[in-house]
């Protein structure tokens, strides 16, 4: 239960993390950094990249890049090369990955009619047509942008969704199908626009086919999903988790009990913004949480929570598996035994 540091990021604050789906122990991490004290006038934020080919046992000096910020992150997979794609204020960045080869970050563009677009999201679907297939969210309400050849020049399609401020994009894989869902966030009070869902079918994905996951919303903000079986998870502004259970139309999103164990804000029956929310894989009851308030764990499908980021434990000691408890310096006699003898 307890946790293991990777690697403290002194240059600033993590603020994206995505683990490859296809090669094991690849793992990314979007650092953002703070802004040069001596700078006068307003700086452009700025982040590093860095690569892990172990799960963070060792970073690549090779693949440790320097961009303008970086939002999210995300691994595609394209003619046999691994590509790490970067959603950042000033367009897509991709670079190709590979272990003693020196990364090289390459500006992608995604609407040659604004070629600095910034994005705010970025996911990919390897199982959804013949090529993988890449969406990203534009910032200043501009639309979600989809290719179904990969990302490559020319592939895109002419933004859905316009209008509405995305900042949460994920694939959900059932069975055979895949399903792109995109969270909105909201201003102030406004009880938000949920989510919209729509199918991936490669080249004949209909954009006109989104359809809105609202009922029930009271969320705000949608600030990450992830999914378990027929029910979905939903990271929001100031409602913690809510949950939604089946995809049909009249489908409404559950709210979290007030009494679930998550922070609460000042306001009466507000939660505390919660960012980032994971299902385990093998025991979909199993969920993560984080926010400001740092990491919380439930175990029975989001009913209860309990913090995660206790450093003293009163009822348990663990360790990783590959450690061994000391207690001090210890002298070790070695007898021999003949049985010879």
């Amino acid at each position: 239960r307890s946790w293991e540091r990777v690697r403290r990021f002194e240059s600033g604050t993590v603020t994206a993390i995505a683990v490859h789906p296809q090669q094991a122990g690849g793992v990314a991490v979007a650092v953002e950094l703070p802004a040069p004290a001596a700078d006068p006038g307003p700086a452009t934020p700025r982040s590093q990249v860095f690569v892990s080919f172990d799960l963070g046992e060792s970073w690549s000096s090779d693949h440790q890049l320097d961009l303008e910020r970086v939002r999210d992150l995300a691994w595609l997979v394209r003619d046999g090369e691994t590509v790490l794609l970067m959603a950042s204020d000033v367009g897509l960045y991709e670079a190709e990955i590979a272990p003693g080869v020196p990364a090289i970050p390459r500006l992608h563009i995604v609407d040659a009619a604004a070629p600095d677009r910034g994005f705010y999201a970025v996911t990919t679907a390897h199982d959804a047509g013949p090529e993988p297939m890449v969406a990203v969210a534009a910032q200043d309400r501009e639309g979600v942008y989809l290719s179904a050849r990969g990302g490559v020049g020319g592939s895109w399609r002419k933004p859905s969704l316009t209008g509405l401020d995305i900042r949460t994009l994920e694939v959900e894989f059932d069975g055979a199908r895949s399903f792109l869902w995109a969270g909105a966030v909201a201003l102030a009070d406004e009880e938000g626009e949920g989510c919209r869902r729509i199918e991936l079918r490669g080249d004949h994905t209909d954009l006109t086919l989104w359809k809105t996951l609202k009922r029930n919303w009271i969320g705000g903000g949608c600030y990450g999903l992830t999914f378990a079986g027929d029910a979905v998870y939903a990271a929001t502004w100031r409602a913690g988790v809510l949950r939604l259970d089946g995809r049909a139309d009249d489908a409404a999103w559950r709210p979290c009990s007030i009494n679930a164990g998550l922070p609460l804000r000042d306001a009466p029956n507000r939660f505390a913004p919660v960012y980032g929310v994971a299902v385990h894989r093998d025991a979909p009851d199993r969920l993560l949480v984080g926010g400001p308030e740092g990491v919380f764990g439930s175990t029975d499908e989001g009913a209860h929570y309990a913090a995660l980021g206790a450093a003293e434990f009163v009822d348990a000691v663990t360790l990783p598996p590959t450690w061994v408890f000391v207690s001090g310096e210890h002298a070790l006699d070695l007898a021999v035994r003949d049985d010879r003898e």
